[in-house]
C-alpha cells in the first residue's frame, strides 16, 4: 500500500516549468527512505535516506561487541546482545540500558578515523515501547567529534521521526543542525556520541541499537525505469515507475519514497509505503500515477 501528497514544492515545479519555462528542473531521480513519519505537503526531503547502491558502504561500528562505549547520566551499561532477530546485521547488537533520573541517557566512544563529507552516517535503533522515550523536538541527538567531543557537530532527530521497531537515525554530514567549539573536521571524525531522551527506565531489549555506517549521498538516488515517467494526454495521468534488484538496498526497511527533480534538491512528492524488510530475494517494481484535474 503507498500513500503520499505532492508536496509544496512540487506544486512549484510543476507551475514553474508550465509558466516561467524552468526554474526547477524536471522531475528525474527517487529516493528510498526508511522514516514511517506522515506524507505531509511541507515535507521537503526523505527523513531516513537509505542506499540503493550499497557498494560504497563503510561500516564503523557493527555493534557486534561493546568494545569502546562508554555512558553517561541515566545510562548504566551496554550490553551485547547475541538473539536471533535482535539485529539489522552481523552477529550481534548492543544493548542500552539507563536508570531514569535527569531524562537524558548518553552512549559514546572513540573509533578510528572516517569522513562524513558528502556521506550519510546511519545508526540503526530498536525501540520496543516508544512511551519510554520523550516527545520532543531532540528525542535523539547524535554528536560527532574530531579529537574527542570539543570540536563537534551536532544532529537531532525529532519523536515523531520515531517508530515502534527498528529505525534509522540518518545524519547528513554536511549539514549539522549545530556546532561547538571549531566543529567537527568532515574528514577525521573519531567520536561518536547518542543521547537519548527518556522517561523511565531502559532494560534488555527497550532498546538496541547496530550496524553504525557511512554511504555516500550520491547512492541513496536513482533514475526511473525506461521510458518513466509519462504523461497520457486523454486521462491526464502522469505514471511513475522504478525497480529495485536483488543487490540493492539489502538489509534496510523500506518506509518512504521521495520523488525529486533533476539536481536531486527538490521534492516533488513523498510517500509512505508498506514496510519492506528488503534482502537478496526481493526484487521490487513501484508504480505511481498523478492525475492531473
Amino acid at each position: 500500500m503507498v500513500s503520499g501528497l505532492i508536496t509544496t514544492k512540487g506544486k512549484n515545479i510543476a507551475l514553474d516549468r508550465l509558466f516561467n519555462g524552468g526554474t526547477y528542473s524536471q522531475v528525474s531521480y527517487y529516493q528510498l527512505g526508511m522514516c514511517s513519519k506522515i506524507a505531509a505537503i511541507t515535507d521537503t526531503k526523505c527523513y531516513a535516506p537509505i542506499p540503493i547502491d550499497t557498494t560504497g558502504n563503510e561500516t564503523i561500528d557493527a555493534c557486534d561487541a561493546t568494545t569502546g562505549w562508554s555512558v553517561s547520566g541515566d545510562a548504566t551499561g551496554v550490553s551485547l546482545d547475541t538473539t536471533a532477530g535482535n539485529r539489522l546485521e552481523g552477529t550481534g547488537s548492543l544493548d542500552l540500558e539507563a536508570t531514569y533520573s535527569t531524562g537524558t541517557a548518553t552512549y559514546y566512544r572513540t573509533v578510528g578515523s572516517f569522513d562524513i563529507t558528502s556521506d550519510y552516517l546511519f545508526a540503526g535503533f530498536y525501540i520496543n515501547d516508544l512511551t519510554q522515550l520523550t516527545n520532543t523536538t531532540n528525542t535523539f541527538t547524535v554528536d560527532v567529534g574530531t579529537g574527542g567531543f570539543t570540536d563537534i557537530n551536532t544532529y537531532t532527530f525529532n519523536y515523531n521521526q520515531l517508530q515502534t521497531g527498528w529505525n534509522a537515525i540518518v545524519l547528513d554530514g554536511d549539514n549539522p543542525d549545530s556546532t561547538s567549539g571549531a566543529g567537527a573536521t568532515l574528514n577525521d571524525i573519531d567520536s561518536i556520541r547518542v543521547n537519548i531522551k527518556i522517561n523511565s527506565d531502559l532494560a534488555t531489549d527497550d532498546i538496541i541499537m547496530d550496524w553504525i555506517h557511512t554511504y555516500p549521498k550520491v547512492n541513496t538516488f536513482d533514475t526511473f525505469d525506461t521510458g518513466y515517467p509519462t504523461f497520457t494526454e486523454g486521462s491526464k495521468l502522469v505514471s511513475y515507475r522504478f525497480s529495485i534488484n536483488s543487490l540493492e538496498t539489502n538489509e534496510y526497511y523500506i518506509r518512504e519514497v521521495g520523488i525529486f527533480d533533476n539536481t536531486k534538491t527538490y521534492l516533488y512528492r513523498r510517500d509512505n509505503i508498506t514496510n519492506i524488510n528488503k534482502d537478496q530475494y526481493i526484487t521490487v517494481t513501484y508504480d505511481w500515477t498523478d492525475k492531473v484535474i
